[in-house]
């Protein structure tokens, strides 16, 4: 069985406090296999100035997937997270392919096309899966579908 070591430093004064939530559900905190440092404050431990975020489970507060791509040609990922590949589904057109399943439909989805386009998502259950998105890239003056050679999208979820 593991232990818990709380250990104060011999000439500090500080008070380390630990506080349960005020509900009846139990709460588990996960420290990762490492020996770098998770979390460090300003000295005097009223604020918070560094996150390891690689080391972190950040739940809702960080995109689960995001992507930014060149959708002319043949279709290329710049840089992406939990993003397995584009499809081109012709012009403009392109289905954005999740790594890892969402739980549910119900994520958030943001992003934007330069190069002279509009990125228009395709926000409905035909379109908006646990495995993929797809997205349409148009001309903003005549919405005329276009591909985009700087598309960017990012999904917030479970």
């Amino acid at each position: 069985m593991s232990k818990i070591k709380i250990q104060g430093n011999a000439s500090g004064t500080g008070v380390v406090t630990l506080t349960a939530p005020n509900t009846n559900t139990d709460r588990t905190i996960t420290l990762p296999d490492s020996t770098s440092t998770l979390l460090e404050t300003n000295g005097n431990g009223s604020s918070l100035t560094s996150l390891t975020g690689s080391q972190v489970d950040s739940g809702q507060t960080t995109a689960k997937a995001w992507v930014n791509f060149n959708g002319t040609g043949t279709v290329a990922i710049r840089d992406s997270h939990n993003v397995s590949s584009i499809t081109d589904n012709g012009t403009g057109t392109y289905t954005v392919n999740f790594t890892n399943n969402f739980a549910n439909n119900d994520y958030c989805v943001s992003g934007v096309a330069s190069d002279t386009s509009i990125l228009t998502i395709r926000a409905n259950d035909l379109y908006h899966l646990v495995s993929s998105i797809q997205l349409i890239t148009r001309y903003p003056i005549t919405a005329a579908v276009q591909d985009s050679g700087y598309t960017y999208l990012q999904v917030f979820g479970d």
